[in-house]
Order: C-alpha cells, then sequence, then structure tokens
C-alpha cells in the first residue's frame, strides 16, 4: 500500500512480472502461509492480470492506494439488511485484514451464523487450505 501511494506499484510490478520466482517471495510471501502452495504459472497468472500493460498496472496501483475501511463502511447499511445465511471464515494471520473485521462482519450481518478462523491463515488460505474452507462451507450449508 505504501509503494501504490507513493506511485511506484506499478513500474515494480511490471518488474516482476518478468520474474515469477522473486515476485512470489516479495508480492505474495505476506498472502501465502508456505509459498510452495503457490505455483509459478498462478503467480504469473496474477501477476499478467495486473501488470501485464502499463495501464493494468496503474489501474491496479490505483485500486490498492484507494484501499480502505470506507467502502465497507459505506455498505454498512446494506449489510445491515442482509438477513440470508452469511458464513464468515478468516485467516487469523491475515496481514492486509485485521480479525477484527469478521467479528464486525458478524456483528453487523443479521444472517451471519458464525465466524470459523482458520489457525495461521494468511489471505490466500483458500489456495493452501482449501480442504478447511470446504468442510466450513459444508457444515454451513447443511
Amino acid at each position: 500500500m505504501l509503494l501504490a501511494k507513493a506511485g511506484l506499484l506499478a513500474p515494480l510490478s511490471r518488474r516482476l512480472l518478468r520474474d515469477p520466482a522473486r515476485a512470489k517471495r516479495r508480492v505474495f510471501g505476506s498472502g501465502y502461509q508456505d509459498l510452495a502452495h503457490l505455483d509459478d504459472d498462478v503467480a504469473r497468472s496474477w501477476l499478467t492480470a495486473t501488470s501485464a500493460t502499463p495501464e493494468a498496472a496503474r489501474r491496479f496501483q490505483h485500486l490498492i492506494a484507494g484501499l480502505d475501511d470506507r467502502e465497507l463502511r459505506a455498505i454498512e447499511p446494506g449489510l445491515r439488511a442482509l438477513d440470508v445465511p452469511t458464513l464468515i471464515v478468516w485467516g487469523t494471520d491475515d496481514v492486509f485484514f485485521d480479525r477484527k473485521w469478521a467479528y464486525w462482519l458478524r456483528d453487523t450481518v443479521p444472517g451471519a451464523t458464525e465466524v470459523v478462523e482458520i489457525e495461521g491463515g494468511r489471505l490466500f488460505f483458500p489456495d493452501e487450505r482449501a480442504g478447511e474452507l470446504v468442510a466450513a462451507l459444508r457444515r454451513h450449508w447443511t
């Protein structure tokens, strides 16, 4: 986020696109618990989607620089009206989205049934620990 706000993310991301192994360590290391679960082709496709052209890299930089809780707070009235069964699954070690937001969602969405914490999970835990996510979803759906 700091790089994006400083205008440095777009040029950096274009360089990382050429070196997926380095990008895995620099970009995805904070979102994955174990980078061995991230295939080079998957990393390359994520990077391609966000950085294949200078314009895509600038748009991604703009998106990241603008992230804060204003958007979530802006839709709070809609979330308070969301009375449908809702499962919240959260990685406990996510450095991007604090665990407090899982409980804020639980307390805000009337249909929220529970918060399932994936111990040690990070942002991309569904990729690494799909079995745990699927088990929680199956319990929720029954």
